[in-house]
């Protein structure tokens, strides 16, 4: 088989899906695509004073938010921009906005909080503690 990469990619289609690579290629004048690897994202965190920055990234790019330690049982705000501004804000797509924040609340949460629970709202994240 010859397969050779193709210089655009399908309409309606994405060249990456969250946390999948993904490379088209044309074959015999048919456009596939192969799944290459699964890379998961990964967090970073960076403290200044009463707040700092989570940083998000994976293969594609790195995302950074800014965060406000929270006070009684709130432990972090993590602020995220608003579904208006996510792709500007970001350079990502309205369709990994979801899986992004809920990866960032999860990990946030299990690498700050130990058996707390998070809130995700429009703008923001709150990390908490039972």
């Amino acid at each position: 088989m010859n397969f050779r990469p193709a210089n655009f990619y399908p309409p309606g289609k994405p060249h990456v899906t969250t946390a999948v690579n993904i490379l088209y290629f044309y074959q015999e004048g048919h456009m596939c695509s192969l799944k290459l690897f699964k890379m998961p994202g990964k967090l970073t965190y960076n403290n200044n004073g009463r707040g700092g920055t989570v940083v998000y990234s994976d293969a594609i790019s790195e995302i950074s938010f800014d965060f406000e330690f929270g006070g009684g049982n709130c432990v972090a705000i993590i602020f995220i921009p608003a579904e208006q501004h996510w792709c500007a804000s970001t350079q990502r797509t309205l369709d990994e906005r979801a899986a992004i924040i809920d990866f960032v609340a999860k990990q946030s949460l299990a690498d700050q909080v130990s058996g707390g629970y998070y809130e995700v709202w429009d703008n923001y994240i709150e990390l908490y503690k039972k």
